[in-house]
């Protein structure tokens, strides 16, 4: 699943496919190449998560304690316990959360996990909060955005709407990061906590590293930042909260 995920490397849609009469107005014409602009990036927002999800769910079913109940139910059990390896999720949450109260259409998903921020570990906040968007997506209540704007020299960037899909895949990856780092301590696994895996370093020469160390450190580094842009982690983002 997460191969499929990684390997999305382009979508494009069009929303006007079967209207060939917004060829006879310029501004028709203008306003669905700015509908297509912002479905393909809905598209490919919401195809990457769907992969994502789908591999968090695996994950949970391979590892979390054998019993009864569906992958939801059992994950959170998993999240709502006391975990040997921790991963710090507050800054991605926070992202995600602030696209989510920023579209408005989860706010009573959202006041019912405001009541588990005092107390519940955030790994369990995170699961819910990306458990929650999976479902209403699922089940047709989330509706792909709208342009503001468009005409000659009007950017499309994105929305709230698309970056929640794509904070919710950041989200979701770390959670299987800390199931998998978790069971490598716990001795569950095959390999040991100790053993090495190779990563690329920034010269592109193999390195290896800790393997807990580096399901903690992996799915840091911010995609929202452009090329060659000083390196520092989402965890950095915290003041957007």
């Amino acid at each position: 699943m997460l191969n499929v995920a990684g390997a999305l490397e382009s979508v494009t849609a069009n929303t006007a496919i079967d209207d060939s009469s917004i060829f006879y107005c310029s501004p028709a014409l203008a306003h669905a190449d700015a509908e297509s602009s912002i479905a393909s990036k809905y598209l490919a927002g919401t195809i990457m998560f769907s992969f994502v999800w789908m591999a968090l769910e695996q994950t949970i079913l391979e590892i979390a304690p054998k019993g009864k109940g569906t992958a939801g139910a059992r994950g959170r059990l998993v999240f709502a316990s006391p975990l040997a390896v921790d991963l710090d999720l507050d800054g991605p949450l926070k992202l995600t959360w602030r696209f989510t109260h920023a579209v408005g259409d989860m706010q009573a998903d959202l006041r019912v996990l405001g009541g588990l921020l005092p107390a519940a570990p955030r790994a369990e906040v995170a699961f819910e909060l990306v458990r929650r968007v999976r479902n209403a997506f699922s089940h047709g209540t989330l509706m792909p955005p709208q342009p503001n704007d468009w005409g000659e020299g009007v950017a499309h960037a994105s929305t709230p709407e698309i970056d929640r899909f794509f904070g919710s895949t950041r989200l979701s990856l770390m959670l299987i990061a800390l199931l998998l780092a978790n069971n490598v301590r716990s001795g569950t696994m095959a390999s040991h906590p100790e053993d090495g895996i190779y990563v690329d370093d920034e010269d592109e020469y193999l390195e290896e590293v800790p393997i807990v160390w580096a399901l903690r450190s992996a799915h840091l580094a911010d995609p929202w930042l452009p090329p060659g842009a000083a390196a520092r982690t989402i965890l950095e983002l915290n003041q957007v909260w």
